[in-house]
């Protein structure tokens, strides 16, 4: 198991720790209640980049409870630094160690720390965090976040993971599936251990056209031309009609004219067009049968998230085999791929 899979374990659960940890820092008393649930949202933008918020959240059952927490309150906004400066610390180094398996240039920015009570429908006191990801999602190739989450995302009992759409975006994939999906949102509550590069939601952009793909282009080219042609045979023999009278109109002289189907030569097995997996398949053999991920997507000129989403799912159909090695994973071919 990798660095980064237990940096995304300790964040949702070391927050807790943190809190804490501040009266003693900052000499309150009574000590902070014990921490009961975590809300982690991720508001994505149409940029890549996303708005994260945690919320810590604390039952006050009793008046006591409350008191309790007040204090730990006061604590906190005489000196926020105590709780604020280790979380922040801990999204630094997480964002940096996602930025480096992903490859892509990420930064954490904007953070800030607030706190207060929630009387309605229950009582709960919340320390919530906010801070802003830059390309916290791939945009290369389509819309798709999850690949930050590295070897996998935890959650624990009861806490909550919402990932949130931007507007004018449509979600059209989710995995795993979620608790809940409300709108632009998808929810999931623990306990939940996800898979790798999870979990994952993939969007697309509804405010633009998609541009015609090369079959709906010749349709339309075809529909056109033969519109124009029926139009220039109709006046064709309009003018025929009118301008020659009848037993004086020449004969029309009628060819055969090759098809241009009749010119092609058969397609060679080279012209077919592969698969990601058999093109992945194909370059492994030329390699030995096994390459670092880094070096796949290289060589078939691939985006990090495609490379990862192609592997991941030929190693669950067995035609390959992943490694992990340090921080990067060896693909092997399988014996039968």
């Amino acid at each position: 198991m990798s660095g980064a899979r237990y940096g995304w374990v300790r964040l949702l659960l070391a927050v807790a720790v943190v809190l804490s940890l501040v009266p003693a820092a900052a000499g309150a008393q009574p000590a902070t209640p014990e921490p009961d649930a975590t809300v982690t949202r991720v508001e994505l933008h149409a940029n890549g980049s996303a708005t994260w918020t945690v919320q810590i959240r604390t039952r006050l059952e009793t008046d006591a409870d409350a008191e309790a927490y007040r204090a730990f309150q006061r604590a906190f906004r005489n000196d926020s630094s105590a709780t604020f400066d280790p979380f922040r610390q801990r999204m630094e180094r997480v964002v940096a160690s996602a930025a480096n398996e992903t490859g892509r240039p990420m930064e954490a920015t904007n953070f800030a720390a607030t706190t207060h009570v929630q009387e309605v429908p229950r009582r709960w006191g919340v320390v919530t965090f906010r801070f802003r990801w830059t390309n916290f999602a791939a945009t290369e190739d389509g819309y798709a976040a999850g690949d930050v989450f590295g070897t996998g995302f935890f959650l624990s009992e009861g806490d909550t993971l919402e990932i949130v759409a931007p507007e004018g975006y449509q979600i059209t994939a989710v995995e795993p599936e979620p608790t809940s999906r409300d709108g632009q949102t998808v929810r999931w509550t623990g306990r939940m251990d996800f898979a790798e590069d999870h979990p994952r939601v993939e969007l697309r952009d509804t405010t633009t056209r998609t541009p015609l793909g090369r079959t709906e282009t010749l349709a339309v080219i075809v529909t056109v031309g033969s519109v124009l042609a029926l139009g220039a045979v109709a006046l064709w023999v309009r003018r025929l009609h009118r301008e020659e009278p009848p037993g004086r109109r020449p004969p029309v002289e009628t060819r055969t004219v090759a098809t241009p189907a009749e010119h092609e030569e058969p397609a060679t097995p080279d012209d077919r067009i592969r698969t990601g997996p058999e093109r992945v398949r194909a370059l492994l053999r030329e390699h030995g049968g096994r390459m670092k991920q880094a070096e796949i997507a290289d060589a078939l000129d691939w985006s990090a998230s495609k490379t990862s989403r192609t592997l991941s799912e030929m190693a669950e159909s067995g035609k390959i085999r992943k490694i992990r090695l340090g921080r990067e994973n060896v693909i092997d071919l399988a014996e039968d791929g």
